[in-house]
């Protein structure tokens, strides 16, 4: 199954409906992506509609966005199971996606950014516990 861009975008997003978690999305990695997680959700939503999955896994990578998603699959009542995966990392910490993808001379900067992204997870968790309570 390979959509075309135009299957999953549409001529005009910004014309199109889209799905929006807002309390989520809007913070942290969001707040410099606006609009970021908005287009995320929608095309998830509209894989869902397409594909019809009974689950759905994601890396925790990016924890912030694996939250919007998990939020989005409730607040719908998507038939689907959403299920969070590790990240695969180094020894160093490293995402191993980063390692294929990073050219050798930025490997040391990328390292260096995971220490906000995995503040910024933690937080994410406690907020994510105390609005399911």
């Amino acid at each position: 199954f390979l959509p075309s861009a135009a299957e999953l975008y549409g001529d005009d997003m910004q014309a199109s409906t889209r799905v929006q978690v807002p309390e989520l999305g809007t913070h942290y990695c969001g707040a410099s992506r606006p609009g970021h997680f908005d287009g995320v959700t929608t095309v998830v939503t509209k894989l869902f509609n397409i594909v019809q999955p009974d689950a759905a896994y994601f890396g925790l990578k990016d924890y912030q966005q694996f939250s919007i998603i998990r939020k989005m699959v409730d607040d719908l009542a998507l038939p689907v199971s959403v299920h969070g995966i590790e990240t695969a990392r180094e020894a160093s910490g490293l995402s191993l996606l980063v390692t294929v993808t990073c050219q050798p001379n930025r490997r040391q900067s990328h390292r260096c950014s995971t220490k906000p992204l995995r503040a910024s997870a933690t937080h994410s968790q406690r907020a994510i516990k105390i609005s399911n309570a």
